[in-house]
């Protein structure tokens, strides 16, 4: 979220976006909630999440690409990434 992180970042790297919606966080976080110090705390850990994302979501449109994750294991996301990065020639992986 710090801005001068984020142009930081944005300037020296292909920055993705792994967009997903408040219900799959929730399905994807709810089991660790020790280690979401924020989401811990919230009366209503999903409300938080979608406060969170209002928040944070214009800031990530500013990344080089988004990929929508919901209904994707690791393995497909991967794959979706590698292949923005090859047909793009955004890094050479030959």
């Amino acid at each position: 979220m710090d801005e001068k992180n984020r142009n930081q970042l944005l300037s020296l790297g292909w920055c993705v976006w792994l967009k997903v919606s408040p219900e799959t966080a929730w399905k994807r976080v709810k089991l660790h909630l020790k280690q979401r110090p924020l989401l811990v705390k919230a009366k209503d850990p999903l409300v938080e999440i979608k406060s969170m994302m209002e928040k944070r979501d214009p800031v990530y449109q500013s990344a080089h690409s988004h990929f929508l994750t919901d209904d994707k294991d690791s393995k497909q996301v991967a794959n979706e990434i590698l292949k923005l990065l090859k047909n793009n020639s955004i890094i050479d992986l030959s």
